[in-house]
């Protein structure tokens, strides 16, 4: 039966909760933006994507709803608080079967009612990052022997690469900015941010390089 994963429990096989049609409730997220009346024109001046050169969004709420088979208030309450005692409250991450190839990342809450005729609801509700990642990371690996310039796609997330070298004098430059990459695997470099679009990274040293960053989407 089709569920979701969250924080590796999956709503159905650990907790056999059903996830009802209709369940499924994602607001779109709302777009910080800024716009300023200037005096003698008309309308006003969109200074939204000045500072960031992209739009730049708010959180958004998730909402998923299910219910439970029918059964004393002494399980009702063992299921609600092995639900509880595992995910209410904390930070998770979600991916639903429906769409297993990316994951929402946000902190999430748990409510639950059995009503008069017996019927169980459980509703889980996260308040999640604008966009969905991709679980997949994408990765690149380049042989560099002097300079070489490398261009990464990235869609429409910004995201942070992590990179991995053999070469103790390996560097990176990202438009007027460069960076040392220190051997070993994974090194994040918070100053190399990938935008929507072509992002040309310049290399100089003697070695491969493995490039790792992970794609987001709305």
């Amino acid at each position: 039966m089709l569920g979701v994963v969250i924080n590796g429990f999956h709503t159905f096989e650990d907790f056999g909760l059903g996830w009802l049609q209709g369940g499924f409730e994602l607001s779109e997220p709302e777009i910080q933006t800024h716009y300023v009346e200037v005096e003698g024109m008309d309308g006003s001046l969109d200074l939204t994507e000045d500072l960031s050169g992209r739009p730049i969004y708010k959180d958004r709420t998730l909402k998923l709803t299910f219910d439970s088979p029918a059964g004393t208030y002494e399980a009702y309450t063992a299921l609600c608080s092995r639900i509880d005692s595992r995910l209410h409250g904390r930070r998770c991450e979600i991916t639903l079967d429906t769409d297993p190839d990316w994951f929402y990342l946000g902190r999430g809450k748990w409510s639950h009612t059995k009503d008069a005729d017996g019927v169980e609801t459980h509703v889980f509700t996260a308040t999640v990052e604008p966009f969905k990642y991709y679980r997949d990371m994408t990765a690149l690996t380049v042989n560099v022997d002097g300079t070489a310039d490398v261009v990464l796609e990235n869609s429409m997330a910004p995201a942070t690469p992590f990179f991995t070298t053999s070469d103790k004098d390996m560097r990176v430059q990202q438009g007027s900015a460069e960076y040392s990459v220190l051997p070993g695997t994974d090194m994040e470099i918070y100053g190399i941010t990938l935008l929507e679009g072509s992002n040309v990274l310049t290399f100089t040293g003697t070695g491969t390089v493995t490039i790792q960053y992970r794609e987001g989407m709305l």
